[in-house]
């Protein structure tokens, strides 16, 4: 499938060079694709984009994704903002990682803190 489409939903999903909203599927495979959600139990995306990636298993080369959340995460040149997962495998960039996280949601917490006592006055 090629092209622009809102959403796609089927058993197995092949894509390339498509921009969609959301991918679902058991088996989905995106190839010079974006998408702003893609779910599944197997995912693959190569030279793709996503704000989220979810599936029990992800494969992902030369891909950049805003999350990506999974079981097994096997990556091979992938930017991500956030990566949550129970295994990773291969080269992952993040921009946070656990410890990362935690401090900069702390500090928000804190800066939101002091503008409202700030403001009451």
């Amino acid at each position: 499938m090629t092209g622009t489409e809102l959403a796609l939903e089927a058993p197995h999903v092949r894509a390339e060079r498509l921009a969609v909203g959301r991918v679902s599927g058991g088996t989905v495979a995106l190839d010079q694709s974006a998408s702003g959600v893609t779910l599944g139990k197997d995912v693959r995306l190569d030279r793709s984009a996503a704000v989220l990636l979810a599936g029990a298993k992800v494969d992902a080369q030369r891909a950049a994704a805003q999350w990506v959340v999974g079981g097994l995460v096997q990556a091979k040149q992938v930017f991500a903002i956030t990566v949550i997962a129970a295994k990773v495998e291969g080269q992952v960039k993040c921009l946070f990682d656990a410890k990362g996280a935690f401090a900069f949601g702390a500090g928000l917490a804190l800066v939101g803190t002091v503008l409202r006592l700030l403001t009451r006055r």
